[in-house]
């Protein structure tokens, strides 16, 4: 693929799964306050932590080959049977772990049931393993389409299929069996969708060591990422129980809707096109630079309009029995917010064989938050827990990007000032309308939307001189397909 390809692909993958993302996000919002109305806090915590503990172990299917096999130009028969075969030994050999282990973890965190959830999930832990191969393939292809749409389309079947078995079984066993049931239809939608067909006889031993090379590195800094982005959640569920795990964890999954929605879906499509493009500093500045204005210029607005509405968005549209999630909500979106901006380096670290520095960051982080948190939430609880989260990722954010700017110049300071004014800019109004509607929650959500989107947009625009209009222009017409993407990129 040349140049101009290469870019229209990386204009066109981001696009997709940002769309994608946000029509599977959308419905997983919604459905998870059916689900929140339905089942209860405690429900959650052992859906949570019974997932964390299927996390731990997950990491090492297959050591992480997957972005080694991206990166890869070795002939792509041997290179998929190869990593076909790693994959599979690897995953057999996890989920039986994870199965024996499963009583230990049920007394670590005091409560027998997560035996049981834990033991079924190996299920859901060998699919995901047995998933990742055709998945390889198709974002090695720069298949971003095909992608979206089976991803999407297994949130939408997770969804229905938790809300359905919560209706009938009201219990925590919805939240288990529903990931379940879409990870079954990913494995087939995945693998009739490759041609791919491994054979034993072209696995190959040098692509294997050359592989493992890559991705210890990789494998070393998700570990410690891991840790460093669950340890929250054991500690909660260690020191204040259950209940509070689900507590936490809805605020938690709330405020990081905004790497969910923006970042993830960006990252996830960049990384192949940052790997095509790592030896061009220029491009590879141009890029990045588009994708932090795209994800800034949504995220920032989205954090100011959850922080000045939390009270609204939990009462409303998840109910009382999860107030008191509230404060720890206003508090988690920042970290949200820092999180999401963060995240976007990681694909360029990885793009040009500097992701040890992801992992020194995150061993910073860890080291400097566990014993910290531990000891905010036994004297502070859920809100101690919150604050020493966020408040110790601000300078791990800072890092990330000092770090960055030792490998591609980029310039983002006016356009971070700009959009953070507009943010600003939009309390007063926002406050103004609560003030006067306070009774009318619902119409509080729907006019400080409205008005404060108005707000931010036209400020944007402004200062921009009209470059905002034109990046969604732009963005609109992509999805419409009634651009030359080549003219897109180079603007």
């Amino acid at each position: 693929m040349d140049s101009n390809g290469t870019a229209a692909s990386a204009i066109k993958g981001s696009i997709y799964f940002l769309v994608m993302s946000w029509f599977s996000t959308g419905i997983n919002f919604l459905i998870n306050i059916l689900l929140a109305r339905i089942l209860f806090p405690e429900d959650f915590g052992i859906s949570s932590i019974s997932f964390t503990v299927i996390g731990i172990f997950s990491m090492f299917i297959g050591f992480g080959l997957g972005p080694g096999v991206i990166q890869s130009q070795k002939e792509k028969d041997r290179l998929f049977s190869t990593f076909f075969f790693i994959e599979l030994a690897t995953t057999i050999l996890i989920s039986s772990l994870i199965f024996g282990l499963s009583g230990i973890f049920a007394n670590i965190f005091m409560d027998s049931r997560i035996q049981l959830t834990i033991q079924v999930l190996t299920l859901y832990t060998f699919l995901l393993g047995f998933n990742s191969i055709p998945k390889t393939y198709l974002m090695k292809e720069l298949q971003f389409k095909k992608v979206t749409i089976i991803e999407s389309s297994s949130v939408i079947l997770n969804l229905i299929s938790s809300l359905i078995l919560a209706l009938l079984l009201k219990s925590y066993w919805s939240l288990i069996c529903g990931p379940i049931i879409a990870i079954i239809f990913r494995a087939f939608a995945y693998w009739i969708s490759v041609p791919v067909f491994p054979k034993i006889s072209k696995f190959d031993r040098e692509i294997f060591r050359i592989l493992i090379k890559f991705a210890l590195p990789i494998l070393s800094a998700s570990i410690v990422i891991f840790w460093a982005t669950h340890i929250d959640d054991m500690v909660v569920a260690q020191i204040l129980g259950l209940t509070s795990l689900g507590l936490y964890s809805l605020a938690f999954k709330i405020s990081n809707y905004l790497a969910t929605l923006i970042s993830h879906p960006i990252s996830t499509a960049m990384y192949p096109i940052y790997c095509k493009i790592q030896d061009d500093k220029i491009k590879l500045q141009a890029a990045f630079e588009q994708n932090y204005k795209r994800v800034l210029t949504i995220t920032v607005f989205i954090t100011f309009y959850i922080l000045i509405n939390a009270e609204f968005i939990i009462s409303v549209l998840f109910g009382d029995k999860w107030l008191v999630s509230i404060p720890i909500l206003q508090i988690l979106v920042f970290e949200g917010f820092l999180r999401s901006l963060a995240s976007i380096t990681g694909s360029v670290f990885q793009a040009i064989n500097k992701y040890y520095w992801i992992f020194i960051t995150s061993i910073i982080y860890l080291a400097i938050m566990a014993p910290i948190m531990i000891i905010s939430t036994i004297y502070f609880g859920l809100f101690g827990t919150a604050i020493s989260v966020t408040i110790i990722y601000i300078p791990i954010f800072l890092i990330s990007y000092l770090l960055l700017r030792k490998y591609i110049k980029f310039n983002i300071l006016r356009d971070s000032i700009i959009r953070l004014l507009g943010a600003f800019l939009t309390i007063p109004p926002m406050l103004l309308i609560l003030y006067y509607l306070i009774d009318y929650p619902l119409l509080i959500l729907t006019f400080n939307l409205l008005v404060a989107l108005a707000v931010y947009s036209l400020f944007v625009n402004y200062c921009t001189k009209g470059e905002f209009w034109k990046e969604i222009k732009d963005i609109i017409n992509i999805i419409l397909k009634r651009e030359n993407s080549k003219e897109n990129y180079r603007s």
